[in-house]
């Protein structure tokens, strides 16, 4: 069954009318494209109130998408007129999706929408949209989004997506007049200029987000990244944060996303290199297991193309990266990291004084041998899951015969004890991989831990997996021992 429905244009919508009503009912989220000028002209109300279309309802769908397209010189003979045909499609719209919380508004034009008579029938267009909706996304397809006044708009939307432009200055007031209602806030910014005005109001009062609990950062490609020089030494602008989801290089110049939600914030996703480690080192910002319930971390990569505009060094030293791990994770129970320094700067720094209780799930775009895997798992006792690269079964055990291996990993020093661990996913399997020295590994790991089974393969795969398996079977005398190999096999019809 169909959850999205799109029309386009507007002008085509009589082709859902021979989808039948069950394919309707079920429909979740309808993008609807029309004219601009026929907004306001009356063509696409009168379009909705004809005899064809009143069976055309949507009684499930809680979005819906509008993109509104113009690429010709709109005219407007009589702006009254004008508006009562938007304010009726309008109230054609919320009849065709009567359940519809969420609005897309998506402007796509060569003829920027200014501040004129046109402009102002515009803004109430978008008040009357939007207005009974909880969640409202502004932006625009290709020029920037068409100048509101946000007193003209909606007062209490909970959920925004808000693209950050050379017009912020215009616009930013939406998110302020918002500030006490929002829960949700994602901002897609063409330029970093100015964004530090997210944390000041118009009267130069710091700005505060009481419930805000979600925050996303998100670039758009190959933009210019300008961070914040601003100070913000009294603000505590998120104290109900929970997700924060920065996808670029931090923006500000101290730890004002970070401050008095120790007690909320849940998930965080960032980049992490020298500037933002000597504002975490500055603020002592995770000191002393501050984040008591941050569960998900993730640490992205910082581009090559960033990397190039920063001093030669963008990546804080081993020692300060090892710290950053004391501090963050004691109660992480899922670790992601894309970068590939401070994945090896997190392997480098496992020793039997760092020890991380809580991690469940690490996944790292580093390889790793069998070697580390064994000293992973005593840092992280509870690690069930490891995604990594893998490396070779470990200068250690290199050497090392089938009942060496399985002597070792019975000693008091290499002993596992209660590991939690049962898959080790690995990235970047290939023609050229071994698979005798994977399955070599695959057989230590299930020495060492009773709950290791499986190490996921592709079918292809499967075959020489399973053939190296074989041959280590084939050279055990304890049935023990044989059975731990059983274990391991991928059966072919994965």
């Amino acid at each position: 069954v169909a959850e999205n429905i799109t029309v386009g244009p507007l002008a085509n919508l009589d082709e859902i009318t021979y989808i039948g009503y069950s394919v309707l009912e079920h429909t979740s989220e309808v993008h609807m494209y029309v004219d601009c000028q026929d907004i306001f002209n009356g063509k696409a109300q009168h379009l909705l109130l004809s005899p064809r279309f009143n069976n055309v309802k949507f009684p499930n769908a809680t979005t819906i998408s509008l993109h509104i397209h113009s690429f010709c010189p709109l005219k407007l003979d009589c702006p009254k007129e004008a508006f009562v045909h938007a304010i009726g499609l309008c109230r054609r719209l919320k009849i065709i999706a009567p359940k519809a919380q969420s609005m897309d508004l998506v402007y796509a034009s060569n003829y920027i929408i200014a501040d004129t008579q046109f402009g102002a029938l515009f803004q109430k267009f978008i008040k009357e949209a939007g207005g009974p909706m909880k969640s409202v996304s502004l932006s625009s397809e290709s020029i920037p989004i068409p100048y509101v006044r946000p007193v003209d708009v909606v007062g209490k939307l909970t959920s925004l997506v808000y693209r950050w432009d050379n017009m912020y200055e215009n616009t930013i007031p939406l998110v302020h007049m918002n500030a006490s209602t929002l829960q949700s806030l994602k901002i897609v910014h063409a330029c970093f200029s100015g964004l530090d005005r997210l944390l000041v109001l118009q009267n130069n009062e710091p700005a505060v987000y009481p419930i805000l609990n979600k925050l996303v950062i998100e670039p758009i490609a190959n933009q210019s990244q300008v961070i914040s020089k601003q100070m913000f030494p009294d603000s505590a602008p998120f104290p109900k944060l929970r997700h924060l989801d920065i996808q670029t290089v931090y923006p500000f110049a101290d730890d004002v996303l970070f401050r008095k939600n120790m007690q909320t914030l849940e998930y965080l996703a960032l980049q992490y290199d020298k500037q933002l480690a000597l504002i975490f080192c500055g603020a002592e910002t995770f000191s002393n297991n501050q984040y008591s319930v941050l569960r998900h971390v993730h640490v992205r990569t910082v581009p090559d193309s960033i990397k190039a505009k920063q001093q030669k060094s963008s990546m804080p030293n081993n020692s300060i990266m090892a710290q950053f791990f004391l501090d963050i994770l004691p109660s992480v129970k899922w670790l992601k990291i894309d970068s590939t320094s401070v994945a090896a700067a997190l392997v480098a720094s496992i020793s039997k004084e760092h020890v991380y209780t809580n991690i469940d799930m690490l996944d790292i775009d580093y390889g790793i041998n069998a070697g580390e895997v064994v000293r992973l798992l005593k840092s992280m006792p509870r690690l069930s899951h490891l995604v990594s690269k893998y490396s070779g079964i470990g200068r250690k055990f290199k050497d090392l015969s089938l009942e060496e291996l399985i002597e070792n990993m019975s000693s008091r020093q290499e002993r596992l004890g209660n590991s939690m661990f049962r898959k080790w996913s690995i990235r970047g399997i290939g023609a050229e991989t071994d698979y005798e020295s994977i399955a070599t590994s695959a057989f230590l790991l299930a020495v060492g831990c009773a709950k290791f089974t499986i190490i996921p393969l592709m079918k292809d795969s499967v075959a020489a997996y399973n053939s190296a398996l074989d041959v280590i079977a084939g050279k055990m005398e304890s049935a023990e021992y044989k059975n731990t190999v059983k274990r391991l096999l991928i059966s072919a019809d994965m």
